[in-house]
C-alpha cells in the first residue's frame, strides 16, 4: 500500500473572481473548469497547497481564507457550492480589487516557505494597468501575481505595466498557463486499481475508486512502534511549530485555549471526549502545515506499566524521543534531550512558581531553595506505574449503558492519573504546553474510538443527545465530534493497533497493579490518583465513583 508522491511544494494560491455581470455566464462556467483543473494539479493540505477564494463585483467578499479547507474534498465542495453574488462593478473598481489582494496576501503570512500565486480571474484587461500600484506587499521572484483572460486570442505574458497575464479560452489552455505558474502537469488524485488502498502524497490512506483517489484518511501510530525516521519526523515538525516565528505565534494562542477553558468545563463529562478530540485535530493540522506526513502519535502506556519511565522507549534522550526526567537539583527542570532546559522553552503566559508548587511533595516542601529555577523550562516529576493491559481490556468491555463509568474511567484513572505521576507541567493548567500532553491525549482518544467501533450503541451514546450548542473555544458541537470518521472540515482518523508482534513481546496480560498488595495500592492512590493535577472539575461523587472503577477495573477486583 504505497504511493508513487514525492512531497509537494507549499503553494498558497489565492484566487479572486470578477462576478460582475460583465463576465457573462459562460464566463462563469470557464472559471469554474479553471479553478478545478488548476487545483487536481496541486496537493491541498495544510503544508502543501492551501487556497482562498474571493469574488469582486460591487463589494468583495471573501468565501473561505488559506487555514479553512484543508484536504480537497471540502475545498471542491465549498469550490461548487459558493454563492456568488453578481452585481455591477464598484464605480472604483480597482482599488476595491487592490484592497482584496492586500486583505488575502494579510492572511498569507501565518506560515513560511510558501510559493504565493495570486489570480484574477476576469474578461478584460483595459482597467487594470495600475493595480499594482496599489498594492500594498511585493512578492518574491517566484511568486505570481497577474490575471486570468477570458476571450483573448492569445497568450499574453506581460503588458507594457509589467503585470502578468494569462489567457483560458479552451479545456487544453491549462497546461500553458502550468507552465507559466511552474506547476507540474502532475495529478493528485488519479489512480490505476480500482479498491486498492494507497498512500497519498501527504501519506494519508485512500481507496482507489473509479479511478480517483477517495476516502483518504490520517493514520495514528504509536510512538514507541514508529520507525527512527518517523519518529524525527514528528519530533521535527513539533519544534518548528513551537519555537520557530510564524508558527510559534499561532501554536502559542491555540494552546492557550486549554488552560483558558481548563476550569470552565473541557474537564467534565460533558465536554471531556469530544473536546478534546477536536483539540488534537487542530494540532494535528498545525504540525501538517510544517510536514503534511505528520499526524499525531499516540503514546500506548499499558504496555509499559511494569517500567514505563524506561530511556529506551518514550523518554529516550536521543532526537527521537521526548527526554527524561526532570533533575530535582535544577527545579526539575528536564535537562536531558529535545526540549531540555537550555534547548527548549514553554510559553510565555506559564507561570513557573505554579508549576514549583504543582511538586511540592517531591521537593519536601522547601519552597525557597527552588525559587531561583523559576525558568520557563519543561519539568516532570517521574513516579508511579501506569495502568495495564488488563486495565485497559476491562475497561473496553464495559457497555454502552455503563458510559458513565466508562467515562470516569478514562476522566480520572486514566486522564488525572497519568498527568499526576509525569508531574511537573503536566501536573499544572498549563499542561498542555507539555509535548508528551498530546500523545496521552491521543491514546485517550483512541480508547474512545476502540470502544466506539464496538456497535452503533457504543458509538454514538450521550452525546448524541447533546443540545446544538457549540462547545467552548471552537464552532463545532459534542455531535460532529462523535465518529472520527467523519470528523469537520472532511476530516478522517484512524488508528493504528499496537503491533502484535510487540504486543507477544511484551505479554498482553502485563497486571502488575492486580499483583501488587492492596497496602501498595493504597500508597499509590496517595501519589498519583489523588495527586497535584488540577481537579476543579470533579465532584466528591464521581471521585468517590472513581476509586471505586480502579478496584474493579485497573487491580481487576472482584467487587
Amino acid at each position: 500500500m504505497t504511493g508513487k508522491f514525492e512531497l509537494p511544494p507549499k503553494v498558497d494560491l489565492g484566487i479572486i473572481l470578477d462576478s460582475s455581470v460583465d463576465m457573462g455566464l459562460e464566463n462563469m462556467h470557464k472559471s469554474g473548469l479553471l479553478v478545478r483543473q488548476l487545483l487536481d494539479r496541486l496537493s491541498i493540505s495544510p503544508g502543501t497547497t492551501r487556497v482562498a477564494f474571493y469574488s469582486v463585483s460591487n463589494t468583495s467578499k471573501e468565501h473561505f481564507q488559506f487555514k479553512t479547507h484543508v484536504n480537497r474534498k471540502c475545498l471542491l465542495s465549498a469550490v461548487q457550492n459558493g454563492k456568488i453574488n453578481f452585481g455591477d462593478k464598484n464605480f472604483d473598481f480597482v482599488t476595491l480589487l487592490s484592497q482584496t489582494f492586500n486583505t488575502m496576501h494579510a492572511k498569507s503570512k501565518n506560515v513560511d516557505e510558501q510559493k504565493r500565486i495570486y489570480l484574477f480571474i476576469t474578461n478584460t484587461i483595459d482597467e487594470y494597468n495600475n493595480l499594482q500600484d496599489q498594492l500594498n506587499f511585493k512578492l518574491k521572484t517566484d511568486d505570481f501575481l497577474g490575471l486570468v483572460l477570458f476571450d483573448y486570442d492569445q497568450d499574453i505574458i506581460k503588458n507594457k505595466n509589467k503585470l502578468k497575464i494569462l489567457t483560458f479560452n479552451k479545456k487544453e489552455d491549462i497546461f500553458q498557463i502550468l507552465k507559466h505558474l511552474k506547476i507540474p502537469n502532475h495529478s493528485y488524485t488519479k489512480c490505476k486499481v480500482e479498491g486498492i488502498k494507497i498512500k497519498d502524497e501527504c501519506n494519508r490512506e485512500c481507496t482507489c475508486n473509479h479511478g480517483k483517489l477517495s476516502n483518504c484518511y490520517r493514520i495514528r501510530h504509536e510512538f514507541t512502534t514508529m520507525t527512527k525516521e518517523e519518529r524525527q519526523r514528528y519530533l521535527k515538525a513539533y519544534t518548528k511549530l513551537t519555537t520557530v516565528s510564524p508558527y510559534k505565534e499561532v501554536y502559542e494562542r491555540f494552546i492557550f485555549m486549554h488552560y483558558k477553558y481548563f476550569c470552565w468545563g473541557i474537564h467534565t463529562e460533558r465536554y471531556f471526549l469530544p473536546w478534546h478530540r477536536w483539540f488534537i485535530s487542530v494540532m494535528e493540522d498545525l504540525l501538517r502545515q510544517i510536514d503534511c506526513r505528520v499526524t499525531l502519535p499516540y503514546w500506548d502506556w499499558t504496555y509499559v506499566s511494569d517500567d514505563p519511565w524506561s530511556l529506551q522507549g518514550l523518554w529516550r534522550s536521543t532526537d527521537d524521543g521526548l527526554g527524561g526526567d526532570g533533575d530535582p537539583k535544577q527545579g526539575y527542570c528536564v535537562q536531558t534531550g529535545m526540549f531540555r532546559e537550555d534547548k527548549w522553552e514553554t510559553p510565555y503566559w506559564e507561570d513557573p512558581l505554579d508549576i514549583i508548587l504543582s511538586i511540592v511533595d517531591r521537593i519536601d516542601g522547601n519552597i525557597d531553595k527552588q525559587k531561583a529555577k523559576l525558568s520557563f523550562c519543561l519539568r516532570r516529576a517521574f513516579k508511579g506505574y501506569t495502568p495495564t493491559p488488563g486495565s485497559l481490556k476491562r475497561t473496553l468491555n464495559l457497555k454502552p449503558s455503563q458510559f458513565h463509568d466508562f467515562d470516569i474511567q478514562i476522566r480520572h484513572n486514566y486522564h488525572d492519573r497519568m498527568h499526576n505521576i509525569i508531574g511537573g507541567t503536566m501536573c499544572t493548567h498549563y499542561a498542555g504546553n507539555s509535548p508528551e500532553f498530546f500523545l496521552h491525549h491521543s491514546f485517550l482518544d483512541k480508547i474512545w474510538y476502540r470502544w466506539q467501533q464496538k456497535s452503533l450503541q457504543h458509538k454514538y451514546v450521550h452525546f448524541l443527545q447533546m443540545n446544538e450548542t457549540n462547545m467552548m473555544g471552537c464552532s463545532h458541537t459534542q455531535k460532529e465530534l462523535i465518529d472520527s470518521h467523519f470528523l469537520p472540515r472532511c476530516i478522517k482518523v484512524k488508528y493504528t493497533k499496537f503491533p502484535v508482534n510487540l504486543r507477544k513481546k511484551r505479554g498482553d496480560e502485563i497486571d502488575d497493579m492486580a499483583r501488587k498488595p492492596s497496602s501498595f495500592w493504597d500508597r499509590y492512590l496517595v501519589k498519583s490518583f489523588d495527586g497535584a493535577f488540577p481537579n476543579c472539575s470533579r465532584t466528591k461523587e464521581e471521585k468517590k465513583r472513581a476509586k471505586y472503577l480502579h478496584r474493579k477495573l485497573d487491580l481487576g477486583w472482584k467487587i
